[in-house]
């Protein structure tokens, strides 16, 4: 009797982490409609929306210092662990920053079409579709131009959601775009998402605890040519992904 009780508890704490998760993701759409359309912070709203998913999953996240924010149009380097990323994410970089995502993680949130309609918060891109460098350049281009929700980009830069502990080689294009443009890139370093919330199964882990720090910036101004200033912001991010997540995975 107490193992078909015990069983009863566990689908019942199952159920309400997954209607918790829903419930945020669900609503985070709505939360744009709460504001005048016409704020001109609007990310601001993006962040009141991400602290509201961490009061209801009950996870705290917490700042573990580093280098200040870069304040400006900016691109933020980011690890990339689940489709849960970006509520942490816009956290860390204190919601001064759209996103980059491909079709299928982007629809995989909740609502995750109704937030791009209403903000821009995420730059959605085809895997697959062909474009010449000069036309992803283009296109970059015109997002930031147009975006109504902020100048900076937060990405992902390894590509591929990894839980391998160990960084991926990074894709370059966006660092030949941000020297090309002259952007500066730093890299924010996130810790604990899966141990806290997994999106592939709806899960939570309430109590828990999510770190962020923030590293130095690489200005593409200090480097004499393009090759320098891509070898040193992969060094940056390289050496903050083995400093603040690889060395704890292994302390």
């Amino acid at each position: 009797m107490w193992a078909l009780d015990h069983d009863k508890l566990l689908i019942m704490g199952k159920t309400k982490d997954m209607l918790s998760i829903l419930r945020s993701t669900i609503l985070g759409p709505f939360v744009y409609w709460k504001w005048p359309i016409e704020d001109p912070d609007k990310g601001l709203i993006w962040l009141r929306w991400a602290n509201s998913c961490l009061a209801e999953w009950d996870i705290t996240m917490r700042d573990d210092g580093g280098d200040e924010l870069n304040r400006g149009k900016t691109i933020f380097l980011m690890p990339h662990f689940s489709y849960g990323d970006w509520v942490f994410s816009i956290i860390a970089t204190d919601g001064r920053a759209s996103f980059l995502s491909r079709v299928m993680p982007w629809l995989s949130i909740v609502g995750g079409a109704w937030h791009n309609l209403s903000t821009g918060f995420m730059w959605v891109f085809k895997r697959g579709v062909k474009r010449s460098g000069k036309e992803w350049r283009q296109w970059l281009d015109h997002k930031f131009r147009t975006s109504p929700f902020t100048d900076s980009l937060a990405i992902y830069p390894e590509g591929h959601r990894n839980r391998s502990g160990d960084p991926l080689p990074l894709k370059k294009g966006i660092l030949y775009y941000a020297y090309t443009r002259k952007v500066p890139v730093q890299t924010v370093m996130l810790r604990g998402i899966t141990d806290s919330v997994d999106f592939s199964d709806l899960s939570l882990q309430r109590g828990s605890v999510v770190g962020y720090r923030r590293y130095g910036v690489v200005r593409p101004e200090d480097y004499g040519d393009e090759a320098s200033f891509i070898e040193a912001a992969e060094k940056n991010f390289i050496d903050a992904y083995d400093e603040y997540i690889t060395q704890e995975k292994n302390f």
